[in-house]
């Protein structure tokens, strides 16, 4: 099981390595989803748009699904490793891929940021977590790479990482999972070994 998105038509989906599936409530069992998707690798659900989700797909891009039917409604981005998705507020969709670095959607225009410690780049092709917080940051984690705040308005960047001098950075690793409780964010972060 890669992720799972309780939807608000009330159900429980479940992306999995082996495709879409769905949680049947009533004969308390879980359903594949008969859906024709490019990859049978789902590795995040969304619902950014009520009655629609969003789904990054391993080797299969990143594409919307109609949840009356199960039917495509988009495909967003084609052939890419997706590992991750955020929508701001401002309708900027955040793709977040395993080995292409990161990719920002807005109405018919992709822009591909660049894996690049320049001023406008992200340092590591892998992105492992996305989130946007209340103030329009983005903050973009990645494998071994540090973490990324990005600033869309003023297009430029923060960067938190491992420095092996200074016990008080970044610990070195992947940056699996980024949240807020409070004032306070708090990471996920794995480190093998």
């Amino acid at each position: 099981i890669r992720d799972l998105n309780y939807t608000s038509t009330g159900e429980l989906l479940i992306g999995t390595y082996e495709g879409l599936y769905r949680f049947n409530q009533s004969e308390n069992e879980v359903e594949k989803i008969d859906v024709a998707l490019p990859s049978t690798y789902v590795m995040v659900i969304e619902e950014y748009e009520i009655g629609t989700i969003t789904l990054g797909l391993w080797a299969g891009g990143a594409l919307t699904l109609d949840l009356a039917d199960y039917s495509i409604k988009d495909v967003i981005i084609e052939n890419e490793n997706v590992y991750s998705l955020e929508k701001t507020v401002d309708d900027y969709l955040f793709v977040g891929t395993w080995g292409n670095g990161l990719f920002i959607v807005f109405e018919d225009n992709i822009t591909h940021i660049e894996t690049t410690d320049e001023e406008h780049g992200v340092g590591h092709p892998i992105i492992y977590s996305l989130y946007e917080d209340s103030s329009g940051l983005v903050w973009i984690g990645t494998n071994g790479g540090g973490l990324y705040l990005l600033n869309l308005d003023k297009s430029n960047k923060v960067i938190l990482s491992n420095n092996p001098d200074d016990p008080n950075s970044l610990d070195l690793g992947k940056v699996n999972h980024i949240n807020k409780f409070g004032d306070d964010f708090y990471f996920s972060i794995y480190n093998k070994g």
